[in-house]
């Protein structure tokens, strides 16, 4: 059983369904009608459309630009529409100085961008109201980007005439209605009252009149009411109200961010007992709420009267304060400073503001008329500076601007790509380029005048020139910012900026090791064991090579072989990005001494010719020994006992010795030598930790020292992983220490090595042969861990080392691109 009050709340949940629905259903049917007629009645015109339009429906305009539509009766609006022009240039609605334009007598009306112009509302009896608008009690109306001007209320007897432009209440004083007057213009519209002999008169609201009852609600946002009069030559007139704006009781009348100006009270007359508020008129002890608004250059009978009775609000300018209590803070009493009424840009126009005007930043940001996201009258972004400015228009200072950012485009080795920049003038007021440059400088992107120049003066909307150029000197991609300088009244001094991205495309050369030493050499002994040099395409193009040259006074004491990179440049001598080759230099001195020489590539890439250098000292041969032998001396003569004469005999005649033959020498072998144990010093592999590039990968360099001549062995061995590396790991330290887990041999050569510098290429490749110069030589090493283990030995004894390797497996999708370790 339901109690009263679950039987209330299923009620209320009913309720609120079936207006849901109902919501979704007048969504669901609202309609566009389009006007393509400018006649006042008939088929496809505004009249027509109006009788068949229901509540929610938007009526819009296809007609020629501009077009008016000249009426012969007012248009009564009586259902929630919205009419939606195509600008107050472009479309007006036109009373024909006979009728008023429009009656709004539904709620929820729009009326947006267009003009109502030359209404006429004569008096009907004792009243007169609206000339171009009249919302009525039940009304409830938006005018938003529009304007309201040359309307008139009055004319030959009427007792009480009210609103030339707009009347909110009803046309017998009744009470209600409503308006929101939104970034429009009311200008230029006529309450007029004409009586005679003592016949007692109202005349108010020249631009807006409100009702006299309590409950009419008006407000106007970002709007400008300006050179609305009310007059009258009637003898004996009892009133003479607001100008600008009457309101007459009304309990909520607000003007926020909006300029009354301009507004008069005339009065020809004998008798005149009240006039009162050329531009906000109030004869009663209700106050209008205005916040950030200017009230300024107002008159009645010519003399300054800006408001009457109360003005409360915060942060406004009024010229004059006679006959006006104002309250609040932050209002100030003094001359705005307005310029000229027109055009200056939006929707409706408007009354700038001079540089030098009190106005100007006198609203604080964040207050109640400036929140964040106001606008001006005309659109613009509120706050400019600091603070907003008061009144309909937001001053914009003098800048200068440049487009985003600008791609100069890929540019190869000597290529220059330019593009001009164009710095533009904005806001209201002239700014001054002051200078340019490029942060950093002295890169590869310059900038130089082409139109504008240092202390050049632009006026908003003009504007000048300047040249950016990108001439790379390395590839890969490149930036550097734009940076223009520039001043105006309100902006000492300000900086703006744009990005410059470009792209350098072209072949790097690249050699290395930069310097390498020969052994010491014999002259003439023939070529040394060579030294390999490698020569790389670092860029993100194609290299071609175009000579490779040994220079210097000492470059014919060297051999260069380039059979290596003639075979990876192929026939057009192009090396592709990434690709690499070997050139071989031996050391064949032909005379004796210090030597050097420089290893140079001449090339179409960026920078300078690659260059290495190379040395070695020469020596001369040990001299030949002399092959005559030492002379020796003939022996002493012996005497023979047997058959030599006694001593006192006479001595025999002496026998000259006959010359002998002289006998060769006879080669004396060398005393053998013993053999030095080899040893292996700096073993070192390059890259350690080996990154793929696409399908292929980098080559790999070894270098040790061999100390004495030895028979060597290379060996490339691998062991198992769990998985590949896709990162360098820490590296290991070298040793003879077998790891802990076991070592495969993919292959191995042996050959003699003289002693001296030793270079091992280690290449892609399970299979492996042996260059003439030694070189190891390995193709397609799929990812993994490897080591290449070196092994001398001679009769001396044996020594080995060993350095380990990473091949690092292609990075997962979407990862990032890791970094060889060399």
């Amino acid at each position: 059983m339901l109690t009263r009050s679950s039987r209330l709340r299923r009620t209320a949940a009913a309720l609120a369904a079936g207006a849901a629905s109902l919501a979704l259903a007048d969504a669901a049917t609202a309609a566009t009608l389009t006007v393509t007629a400018a006649a006042d009645s008939g088929a496809g015109t505004l009249r027509a459309a109006l009788a068949a339009a229901d509540d929610g429906d938007r009526i819009e305009f296809a007609l020629p630009n501009p077009s008016s539509i000249v009426l012969a009766s007012e248009l009564v609006v009586d259902r929630a529409v919205t009419l939606a022009g195509p600008g107050w240039r472009s479309l007006e609605l036109n009373g024909g100085g006979v009728t008023r334009v429009l009656r709004v007598s539904a709620a929820g009306v729009e009326i947006e961008r267009l003009a109502i112009r030359d209404g006429s509302a004569p008096p009907s009896g004792e009243r007169a109201y609206g000339g171009g608008l009249l919302v009525e009690q039940s009304g409830d109306a938006t005018l938003r980007e529009a304007v309201v001007e040359d309307n008139v209320a009055g004319g030959q007897g009427g007792r009480i005439v009210a609103g030339g432009g707009i009347w909110v209440g009803g046309v017998n004083g009744g009470n209600g209605g409503s308006l929101h007057v939104v970034r429009s213009a009311i200008v230029g519209n006529l309450a007029s009252g004409v009586g005679s002999g003592g016949l007692a008169a109202s005349v108010s609201g020249g631009g807006l009149g409100a009702s006299t009852a309590s409950a009419s609600v008006v407000t106007i946002e970002d709007s400008t009411v300006a050179a609305n009069t009310v007059d009258s030559t009637s003898d004996g007139m009892a009133f003479g109200n607001g100008g600008g704006i009457a309101s007459t009781g009304f309990t909520s009348g607000r003007l926020l961010r909006s300029t009354v100006t301009a507004n008069a009270v005339t009065v020809a007359g004998v008798t005149l007992t009240s006039a009162s508020a050329g531009g906000a008129g109030d004869n009663t002890s209700s106050a209008w709420q205005s916040y950030g608004s200017i009230v300024a250059g107002n008159t009645v009978q010519a003399v300054p009267s800006d408001c009457s009775a109360r003005l409360a609000g915060d942060h406004n300018v009024v010229g004059t304060s006679s006959g006006c209590a104002i309250s609040g803070t932050g209002n100030s009493v003094v001359n705005p400073q307005l310029g000229a009424f027109g055009d200056h840009g939006g929707p409706t126009p408007s009354y700038a503001l001079a540089p030098t005007s009190p106005a100007l930043q006198a609203v604080p940001a964040g207050s109640t008329a400036c929140p964040a996201g106001a606008t001006d009258q005309r659109g613009v972004a509120r706050p400019e500076l600091a603070a907003c400015d008061a009144g309909s228009y937001e001053l914009r200072p003098g800048r200068l601007t440049v487009p985003a950012d600008r791609d100069l485009g890929s540019a190869g080795p000597g290529d220059e790509p330019s593009q001009t920049v164009t710095v533009t003038a904005t806001g209201d007021l002239p700014a001054t380029f002051d200078a340019v440059r490029i942060d950093p400088a002295g890169g590869r992107f310059a900038v130089e005048l082409d139109g504008c120049s240092v202390a050049l003066v632009l006026q908003p909307g003009d504007s000048c020139n300047v040249t950016a150029r990108f001439a790379p000197r390395a590839s890969g991609a490149d930036s550097a910012t734009l940076e223009v300088d520039y001043s105006s009244q309100l902006v000492a001094a300000a900086t703006l900026d744009t990005r410059l991205d470009g792209l350098g495309l072209g072949g790097e050369a690249r050699v290395t090791p930069a310097g390498q030493s020969f052994a010491e050499r014999i002259r003439g002994s023939g070529p040394s064991a060579p030294l390999a040099y490698l020569l790389e395409n670092d860029g993100n193009n194609a290299l071609l090579l175009d000579a490779v040259t040994l220079t210097g006074a000492d470059g014919d004491q060297f051999t260069l072989d380039t059979s290596d990179c003639t075979a990876a440049a192929g026939a057009g001598g192009v090396l592709a990005p990434g690709a690499s080759c070997a050139l071989q230099l031996a050391f064949s001195p032909t005379t004796s001494g210090a030597k050097q020489a420089t290893l140079s590539i001449a090339h179409d890439g960026f920078g300078p010719a690659a260059t290495a250098s190379a040395s070695g000292v020469a020596v001369d041969p040990a001299p030949d020994p002399d092959p005559r032998p030492e002379p020796r001396p003939d022996p002493e003569p012996r005497l023979d006992p047997t058959t030599d004469p006694p001593a006192s005999l006479p001595a025999p005649t002496p026998i000259a010795p006959q010359p002998q033959p002289p006998v060769a020498p006879q080669p004396q072998p060398a005393a053998p030598r013993a053999p030095a144990l080899p040893r292996i010093a700096g073993l070192a592999v390059t890259p350690r930790c080996a990154l793929p590039l696409g399908s292929r990968l980098p080559r790999l360099v070894a270098r040790f020292r061999l100390a004495a001549d030895a028979r060597v062995t290379y060996r490339i061995q691998t062991r198992p992983l769990a998985r590949p590396w896709r990162r360098c790991p820490r590296p290991s330290a070298a040793g003879t220490r077998p790891p802990a887990r076991s070592w495969r041999t993919l292959s191995s050569v042996e050959r003699t090595t003289r002693a001296g510098l030793t270079t091992v290429s280690v290449e892609r490749g399970a299979k492996a042969n042996a260059a003439a110069t030694g070189a190891l030589v390995l193709r397609d090493l799929a990812p993994g861990s490897y080591r290449l283990v070196i092994t001398a030995r001679n009769k001396a004894g044996t020594t080995r080392a060993i350095r380990n390797f990473v091949v690092l497996a292609p990075p997962a999708a979407g990862a990032p691109q890791p970094t060889a370790v060399r």
